[in-house]
């Protein structure tokens, strides 16, 4: 695809402004991790994720060299090394877009009669510094991946709590994509440096792309008695791997179907199957979500959103819902209905106070 700004300009341009790009197109966004910003890690200079919010107000950060590269992340949903992979996630733009914007915040103008061609090839554009560091986390990816167990195994009893907690006792549908490891660290980026939390039992959940290709993992941290573990992020991505972007990715637990239901998280994704017995994605957040492609073979989606008070995952069910339909795609969002005495219901919470009586009849196609 051709875009009207070449990205390597754009990045030559923007290195010692991104801050000022920032402050002209995120200054909402990003907050007092912009607003302020010293090139130092600070609590002051870290708010609410720009995509799924949070509860303590300091998930969002921005690298001590993000003036100079625009890298920044969240604890839970993971890093962006450079301010156009940044700015694609926080704001949900496409790559030309973001081009044109990151432009006209840079003053620049449009080259004559020049029409370049993208070259945004993570894989193809990386240092040699990156692509040792991408070795060794893909490296890390896959020992995690081979340390770990099926559900189904009488060790990974702490998971099946987890599950059974949320009225979820029947985990075999999660399959191979979903596993348990019995000790993980878990790691907090703060002031600079990382601090060790604590080693804790683990879901390990594997994130693909649309072709089946293993992109990252996400880990949600546990106690023994089947708790979420009590740190700041319970649930963690795996550290980028920027030859391997999980945009469009999900973990697939179903085979590809015409029909595909698609949902946030596993106790939701499991609770619709239960409730439904359709084929199933999970996308883990918000993020994921709104860039979800469909594996091939699927034609109709229906898109499982969480109604949370702060509409978070309507509206990033309608931008899929959106982005899918202009493709072609038939869809449909169910959105489970609002409780008295509950600020946020999903399908998990349907499924736990009504049973499968409480899920929409899936209409033919």
């Amino acid at each position: 695809m051709a875009f009207k700004y070449d990205a390597h300009d754009i990045r030559d341009k923007a290195s010692g402004r991104w801050i000022d790009v920032f402050s002209i197109l995120a200054s909402n966004t990003f907050g007092k991790a912009v607003g302020n910003f010293t090139g130092k890690y600070s609590k002051n200079a870290r708010d609410f994720c720009p995509v799924h919010g949070g509860k303590s107000g300091e998930a969002f950060y921005l690298y001590k060299d993000s003036n100079f590269t625009g890298g920044g992340g969240c604890n839970s949903c993971g890093g962006h090394s450079d301010g156009l992979s940044l700015l694609m996630w926080a704001n949900d733009w496409s790559f030309g877009e973001c081009l044109e914007q990151v432009a006209v915040a840079l003053n620049m103008d449009a080259p004559t009669n020049v029409t370049y061609k993208s070259n945004y090839v993570q894989s193809t554009e990386l240092t040699k510094e990156e692509i040792q560091q991408d070795k060794k986390r893909i490296a890390t990816r896959d020992k995690i991946i081979s340390e770990c167990i099926p559900l189904s195994s009488p060790k990974a009893i702490v998971a099946k709590r987890y599950f059974a907690r949320r009225g979820l006792p029947n985990v075999s549908n999660l399959g191979n994509e979903v596993l348990f490891h019995p000790g993980l660290d878990s790691w907090l980026f703060d002031k600079g440096s990382f601090t060790k939390e604590g080693n804790f039992p683990a879901i390990v959940s594997i994130v693909r792309n649309k072709k089946g290709d293993v992109m990252n993992i996400h880990r949600t941290f546990l106690t023994n008695d089947g708790y979420k573990a009590n740190i700041e992020s319970p649930r963690k991505m795996g550290a980028e791997i920027l030859s391997k972007p999980v945009t469009g990715g999900s973990v697939q637990i179903s085979p590809p179907s015409k029909i595909m239901g698609v949902a946030e998280g596993l106790e939701t994704t499991l609770a619709v199957m239960e409730g439904t017995k359709l084929a199933m994605n999970c996308v883990l957040n918000t993020s994921l979500m709104k860039s979800w492609i469909p594996p091939v073979g699927v034609s109709v989606v229906i898109i499982f959103a969480d109604n949370d008070k702060n509409n978070a995952g309507v509206e990033a069910a309608q931008v899929l819902y959106d982005k899918l339909t202009k493709l072609g795609y038939t869809c449909i969002i169910a959105l489970p209905e609002n409780e008295d005495d509950m600020e946020n219901v999903d399908w998990a919470n349907v499924l736990e106070l009504y049973g499968v009586e409480g899920f929409p009849e899936i209409p033919e196609f």
